[in-house]
């Protein structure tokens, strides 16, 4: 309950200009927090600062490394959440089918002459269909601006990163699913910068076993 009130009041306070004052406290709070503790509290700050990007309301470098430094927060739930937000966002958002488009074209739902006065129901049928319509828009506009760009480009010091991520994936106490997506994660970071991590690869090799399951999502780290 609190969860949602706290979401919803930053969402209102940044709906028409960024209250820059606030935001900066309410990161600085987190950012400080998470670090440091491995309750509800820190895993409802983690998941606040992934949905405020997700929504396009908090998309800066800032919140992104506060995301990024959680990959090593001391409780693996939080190190999972941020590791898979970096995952998903690093892969372009799926293009819309045309057959889409066609059904909800705005200018196909204007009403044709010769055609009887519309009902109230159908008037609000269309409505909903415009909105919808709107809405498809914005997401294509989304889309084309931010194919090239991922959250990942904006970790401060990538290569620290990578490593730091590769220690952890090494430590006996991980579970070996949790060791997969670190693998995705810093084969992803290395291939956006361009960074050398000698020792991650030598470390791959353990894991090429062909009776393991996983095996291709070793190859794709690889890759």
């Amino acid at each position: 309950m609190i969860y949602k009130y706290v979401l919803n009041d930053i969402k209102r306070m940044n709906s028409h200009h960024k209250n820059n004052k606030i935001n900066q406290q309410i990161r600085a709070f987190v950012s400080d927090y998470i670090p440091k503790h491995t309750d509800k509290t820190a895993q409802k700050s983690l998941k606040m600062l992934v949905e405020l990007y997700k929504k396009n309301i908090w998309t800066d470098n800032r919140t992104v490394n506060i995301i990024a430094e959680s990959c090593f927060a001391p409780a693996s739930r939080l190190r999972m959440m941020a590791c898979h937000f970096l995952m998903e966002t690093t892969m372009p958002l799926e293009e819309l089918p045309d057959s889409e488009d066609e059904a909800i074209n705005p200018a196909d739902l204007k009403p044709k002459k010769g055609i009887a006065r519309q009902t109230k129901a159908r008037e609000n049928k269309l409505d909903k269909e415009k909105r919808k319509a709107a809405r498809r828009i914005r997401k294509k506009e989304i889309q084309s601006r931010n194919f090239n760009f991922m959250p990942i480009d904006l970790i401060y010091n990538p290569q620290v990163f990578v490593e730091k991520l590769f220690n952890i994936m090494n430590s006996r106490g991980e579970k070996y699913a949790h060791k997969l997506v670190y693998m995705a994660l810093i084969g992803r970071v290395i291939w956006r910068h361009q960074l050398i991590l000698l020792p991650f690869y030598r470390g791959l090799i353990k894991f090429l076993d062909p009776k393991q399951a996983e095996v291709n999502q070793v190859l794709t780290a690889l890759a």
